[in-house]
């Protein structure tokens, strides 16, 4: 399994004082980061996006939007948003929303160019 090289975290809503950017080592870390940021997020209608990108060992890379919300509503866990994320766009998670085949099927030909990187990371990275 490839280990976690470096997580970049880069807050782009929010008022001015709010934006900012920051380099971790793991998803505990960016776990942690993400619930000080929170604190400053909605508590209601909407979010504040976060561009995340992963490195892990061997060159491994992949890009996530995270939205950001209050802890009060949501703590953050960033690591089980990436894995849902790669899931779906894997085609080997289906979610529960996603209930007509042919909706399914959309998504799944909108996703066909990352199918396979989805897979391999799901497959080979650590998400620790």
């Amino acid at each position: 399994m490839h280990k976690v090289r470096r997580i970049l975290l880069d807050r782009v809503e929010g008022t001015t004082d709010d934006l900012r950017q920051t380099e971790v080592k793991n998803f505990t870390d960016a776990n942690a980061v993400l619930l000080q940021w929170s604190r400053t997020a909605p508590k209601t209608l909407g979010y504040h996006k976060c561009d995340v990108v992963i490195e892990w060992e061997g060159g491994v890379q992949w890009r996530h939007q995270y939205d950001l919300v209050h802890y009060s509503v949501e703590h953050p866990r960033l690591h089980r948003d990436v894995q849902d994320q790669l899931g779906v766009r894997s085609g080997l998670k289906r979610p529960d929303w996603i209930t007509r085949d042919d909706e399914w099927a959309a998504i799944q030909e909108l996703f066909a160019e990352s199918r396979q990187t989805a897979a391999t990371i799901l497959e080979t990275c650590s998400f620790d």
